[in-house]
């Protein structure tokens, strides 16, 4: 039950962080459509580039997005940092326990499977590595 909750809580907050991103970005489209902005962008743009029309479109475009990018960056780290630690908190244990002894020993030790030298555990091995 108490998983259930958690990951209810965090689809949740996913879902209105992701609402909030596409609203924030078309009130920045709508200030700017309707403040001007846009005209005084491309202005800038244009003269930035020397008045060629093609590199203009391509100016304003990657200005543009930008911008928008800019403005979802606060949403993008909340979801990507935030919520995930949120998601994992609890469940990702902070010290992980030593390997045994032994373990590291039997990995330097274990001899390579060869063709001609058949052993327990090589069945095939040697068909993979060439």
């Amino acid at each position: 039950m108490a998983n259930e909750d958690k990951a209810t809580r965090y689809q949740r907050l996913q879902r209105r962080a992701s609402i909030a991103a596409v609203i924030a970005v078309a009130a920045v489209l709508a200030l700017m459509l309707l403040s001007g902005g846009a005209v005084s962008l491309r202005r800038s743009v244009a003269s930035a580039v020397g008045g060629s029309f093609v590199l203009t479109i391509v100016a304003y475009a990657a200005a543009l997005g930008l911008l928008l990018e800019g403005v979802q960056l606060p949403f993008a780290y909340y979801q990507g940092i935030t919520l995930e630690r949120l998601k994992t908190e609890g469940s990702v244990p902070l010290n992980l326990p030593p390997d045994p002894p032994y373990a590291s020993r039997r990995r330097r030790h274990r001899r390579p499977c060869r063709p001609h030298q058949p052993r327990k555990g090589c069945a095939g091995r040697w068909l993979i590595s060439g």
